[in-house]
């Protein structure tokens, strides 16, 4: 068998058993089910497309707006807040929210130069407005563990969406209060 040649199951790739189990394996990833947590009512509830109306300043019906956000929906991100600031972070996924109204959007984020958590976040649609805004401070004791250099396990976020759908680009606002740090991309 050469180098290059990969095993599945004990099989070579190439012979006629391997491409048997692989074509297998990826019949039946294909039929796999949807997420346990997904609940029926919201895998059959139309979604909202994810746009306000320019300068608005309102929420989408369905997505509550913290107070420091809630002129923000609908203006533009890049003149809201023009700068650019460095961060440690990620969007990490979504969920059914708490409540089980709607979903929200989550991950941890660390402002590098202030060496704090960041704790307001946005989130932009593919027009460049902001469409949703949620807080920080969230316990998250995974973050600290694997990253050392960041003391504080109250890095955590979560944006609340209710049945907006993506794509978002999810942005730390950095203790200037002017800048965004990137945090990671929303598809659906």
């Amino acid at each position: 068998m050469k180098k290059s040649q990969f095993k599945l199951a004990g099989f070579g790739h190439q012979s006629p058993i391997g491409r048997g189990v692989a074509a297998a394996i990826l019949l039946l990833a294909a039929g796999c089910s949807p997420p346990q947590w997904a609940s029926k009512k919201e895998a059959e509830a139309p979604a909202e497309v994810a746009t306000v109306q320019p300068a608005s300043g309102k929420a989408p019906e369905g997505v509550p707006a913290p107070d420091w956000a809630a002129n923000l929906y609908g203006k533009m991100a890049a003149e809201t807040f023009p700068g650019k600031g460095a961060c440690v972070g990620n969007l990490d996924g979504v969920r059914p929210a708490n409540d089980g109204i709607g979903r929200s959007v989550f991950g941890w984020a660390w402002d590098s130069a202030a060496k704090t958590s960041v704790r307001k976040f946005v989130l932009v649609n593919g027009l460049g407005q902001v469409v949703a805004a949620g807080d920080g401070g969230w316990v998250r004791e995974d973050v600290p563990r694997a990253m050392p250099d960041i003391p504080d396990p109250k890095t955590g976020w979560v944006v609340r969406i209710g049945g907006l759908v993506g794509p978002f680009d999810a942005y730390g606002v950095l203790s200037d209060g002017t800048s965004l740090c990137s945090l990671g991309r929303l598809l659906k």
